[in-house]
């Protein structure tokens, strides 16, 4: 079965497992990380949790820029 891919989602992806509000910036985040292209699969569980760990560093960030 050959998937479409849209976008850079494949078709079979719900967008709503999408939490970050950059998706290229989260790949980009991902890369850097040193994971591979699996790891952007959004029906994986992996990506849900890696988007979690990009939202808190984000957010420590911010936070560190508002104390200054």
């Amino acid at each position: 079965m050959r998937e479409c891919v849209v976008m850079g989602f494949i078709e079979r992806n719900a967008a709503s497992l999408v939490v970050v509000p950059d998706w290229s910036e989260f790949c980009a985040w991902v890369k850097d990380a040193g994971y591979g292209e699996a790891y952007l699969d959004i029906n994986d569980s992996r990506c849900l949790a890696l988007q979690e760990l990009f939202l808190e560093e984000a957010f420590e960030v911010l936070e560190e820029e508002v104390k200054l």
